[in-house]
């Protein structure tokens, strides 16, 4: 189901007015590094969807309202052992928060229903709150444009900790920013004079 507006392809939200409509709440810095994204099959082993690219590409690294962490490339190279930017994007789910929840799905099977990165199919996180809540693609298919999101409630119960957004990653921002629903979580904890800024990355 597609929840918002602007060109929908398979059923999911791409680049469309959701990026327009965030830098009308959130105002994007002057200047932000530039990416290199037809690095990416190279270097992470897959592209990543493209109203994403435009985020980043716009805002740079950083976090919504203080709050919510969105991990780019233009991170730290150095981080989880990384050799470039790529790898330390997609090394939290690898070596962290994807293998936590690997880790509980043994005993828990019934609310870690997915596989995560590096598994076949597996989530992909791209943002992370200090409550833990988190957000991911899922890479069930060769489009990544036509990936799902999938956000994690750390205080939900089992399987209804997860909700699935089929309107990109720039329409969870969206959702996060004007408190749609269950997304109102992600910016719980930021102060109303920072939940419409973006913090970038020192």
């Amino acid at each position: 189901m597609v929840t918002g507006e602007g060109e929908v392809r398979e059923g999911v939200q791409v680049v469309g007015d959701y990026l327009d409509r965030i830098q009308r709440l959130m105002p994007p810095p002057d200047q932000v590094p530039r990416v290199d994204w037809s690095a990416a099959p190279l270097l992470a082993g897959f592209q990543v969807p493209s109203d994403y690219r435009a985020f980043v590409d716009r805002y740079g690294a950083g976090r919504v309202g203080d709050e919510l962490r969105v991990f780019t490339p233009l991170m730290s190279g150095a981080w989880c052992g990384a050799a470039n930017g790529f790898e330390a994007m997609t090394g939290f789910t690898e070596h962290e928060v994807g293998r936590a929840m690997r880790e509980m799905r043994e005993d828990r099977p019934e609310s870690f229903p997915f596989s995560f990165h590096p598994e076949p199919d597996g989530l992909l996180a791209w943002a992370r709150n200090p409550n833990s809540d988190a957000c991911f693609w899922h890479m069930d298919g060769p489009d990544p444009d036509a990936w799902p999101v999938y956000v994690w409630n750390r205080g939900g119960r089992g399987a209804a900790a997860w909700s699935r957004h089929d309107d990109g990653m720039t329409g969870v921002v969206h959702g996060a920013l004007t408190g749609a629903g269950p997304l109102r979580r992600l910016l719980a904890s930021s102060t109303p004079e920072k939940r419409h800024a973006w913090f970038p990355d020192a």
